[in-house]
């Protein structure tokens, strides 16, 4: 009698992992498959500041960092001089719809008064996003994300009343 109450019992739990096995199959989703559309033309971030960028050396800061995606796209350690302006270009990988860059930047500990940061991001050497930001008094960082869309050709005009 033990010899086939085991041969069921073994019976049964291998039918059951089958069953289960069955089972699992028949409800697995399909792999979900992204397209990324790109956008057409050369993009490029040009960067003008009104202070002195310098990195600080004991937080190791750097005095200016670009990231696109969350890559760091430009990044300088050294001491930038005003006036300097900082242009990116080519920016790969933009793609239609909304996209983002983060600039950060710190001012130097010698310079006083008021610091701008100007972002200006072009797609064939034309402007399409600019953004100001304005130091605040007792902080040596300043920047932060300026956001962009890329329309597709396909998409219709936005004309809703804002």
């Amino acid at each position: 009698m033990r010899p086939i109450l085991a041969c069921l019992i073994s019976i049964v739990l291998i039918g059951g992992v089958y069953g289960y096995l069955r089972f699992a199959d028949s409800v697995r989703r399909p792999t979900v498959e992204f397209n990324i559309d790109y956008a057409e033309g050369e993009y490029s971030v040009e960067i003008d500041h009104t202070f002195v960028c310098e990195g600080d050396p004991v937080f190791g800061t750097e005095s200016l960092k670009v990231l696109f995606k969350g890559k760091t796209v430009f990044s300088r350690e050294a001491t930038i001089p005003v006036g300097d302006p900082i242009e990116i270009r080519p920016l790969e990988g933009v793609e239609s719809g909304e996209n983002e860059v983060f600039v950060s930047a710190t001012m130097s500990q010698a310079t006083q008064g008021f610091g701008v940061l100007k972002v200006t991001v072009k797609r064939n050497n034309i402007a399409i996003q600019e953004k100001l930001f304005a130091s605040v008094p007792g902080l040596l960082d300043l920047g932060g994300p300026v956001v962009f869309e890329i329309k597709t050709p396909t998409q219709p005009p936005d004309n809703s009343p804002h």
